[in-house]
């Protein structure tokens, strides 16, 4: 909370630019203060010194607003999705979000494997990062410096794949990343399993594991 991870030198694999991608990772507010708006990923567009005041595209949630939103800020072009009311993202609970983007221009944002609306920023909107790319806050300092422009929580699992929509427009997915947040879930498919170590406990077939993990530990 309140940290953010700075790239200076922007690789190719890491600028969105005008490319379909998904933009995922797990993250857990403690608050939702008022005024607030959650910088998920910004990008300058250009050459970066500490001093630059620069935005070519900020992607963040307002989370303080009845209805929630999701929005993107590109060239001082707003672009604002409603999040449903069903969809509430509320303190202390764990989430998988994702942002994708197809090659028609179309941006979604997904909440825990469910699609929360789309926003049509077209082909031709280039989310270059230029010369640096934040992740957790804005890129430019004056924003940094006002604090409520950084995400207010916490981020684990941030993980950008170029080229490549992960999750289709409409449909629903299980989580790769299951939030450990969330003690009642489990995902038992797909290259990343989590089961809680309470169903591993108490499953007669897990119990062996169980024992032999505690052993484990014990040793470390």
């Amino acid at each position: 909370s309140n940290d953010y991870i700075r790239v200076t030198s922007v690789p190719n694999a890491l600028d969105l630019s005008n490319n379909s991608f998904t933009v995922d990772f797990r993250a857990l507010f403690e608050s939702l203060p008022t005024g607030y708006t959650n910088t998920i990923i910004s990008g300058t567009g250009g050459g970066w010194t500490s001093s630059t005041n620069t935005v070519a595209y900020r992607m963040y949630l307002k989370l303080d607003t009845s209805p929630q939103v999701f929005e993107i800020d590109y060239g001082g072009t707003i672009y604002s999705l409603d999040i449903p009311n069903t969809m509430p993202i509320v303190t202390s609970i764990g989430y998988h979000f994702a942002i994708t983007r197809n090659s028609s221009g179309i941006v979604e944002f997904w909440i825990d494997g469910q699609s929360a609306g789309t926003l049509n920023i077209g082909t031709s909107a280039n989310l270059a990062s230029g010369g640096a790319l934040m992740i957790g806050n804005s890129t430019s300092l004056a924003e940094r410096n006002s604090a409520s422009k950084n995400f207010e929580g916490y981020m684990s699992w941030f993980r950008i794949t170029m080229g490549t929509v992960r999750y289709t427009n409409g449909n629903t997915y299980s989580p790769v990343f299951m939030p450990p947040m969330q003690g009642s879930g489990s995902q038992t498919t797909g290259p990343e399993k989590y089961i809680p170590l309470t169903t591993l406990k108490t499953a007669a077939a897990g119990a062996a594991d169980f024992a032999a993990f505690k052993t484990a530990i014990a040793a470390l």
